[in-house]
């Protein structure tokens, strides 16, 4: 995993494309069972993050003009969960 704070409860299953090495998780943070991190970029979770079963977290897009997607363009942004969320 990227880093992550203490009292990080992960239930298992857990998938992601990189290994979670760009998931960074604060204090507190819960991550129920069957979640799927496409960590391609950072994803950024705060303190007191609960995420729920068969949730997924995706930093992967794609641009919205139909010229620039049929070139078969994506890029990565990251996601940014605040505290409490």
């Amino acid at each position: 995993m990227g880093t992550y704070g203490e009292n990080l409860y992960i239930i298992p299953p857990v998938s992601s494309n990189c290994g979670l090495s760009n998931v960074h998780a604060g204090k507190n943070v819960v991550v129920n069972f069957n979640c799927n991190f496409v960590d391609d970029g950072e994803i950024f979770i705060g303190d007191y993050c609960m995420i729920g079963p068969n949730c997924n977290v995706i930093t992967a897009n794609h641009p919205i003009s139909p010229k620039l997607r049929k070139a078969g363009l994506q890029y990565n942004k990251p996601v940014r969960l605040e505290n409490n969320v």
